[in-house]
């Protein structure tokens, strides 16, 4: 796929969140660590994780119901 998947980490009360963003498909399946978090129609997502401390997340983005994904970004908090 030529969709390019992008994130950025942030911390909101303690509590982590990565807001992801991509380019083309618009209809996703986005994938946290390796499970599906949520399907999205647009090209942005904010991952609200619901736990606090440190840790290294992976976040990637498929076209819906395939196996057709972006890369894998790795965010570390």
């Amino acid at each position: 796929s030529s969709d390019v998947c992008s994130s950025d980490l942030y911390k909101q009360k303690g509590v982590k969140h990565v807001s992801l963003g991509w380019s083309g498909s618009t209809h996703v399946d986005v994938y946290r660590d390796g499970n599906k978090v949520a399907t999205v129609n647009g090209s942005n997502y904010e991952d609200n994780l619901n736990s606090k401390g440190g840790g290294t997340h992976t976040h990637k983005v498929c076209v819906a119901g395939t196996d057709t994904c972006s890369n894998t970004t790795t965010t570390v908090f």
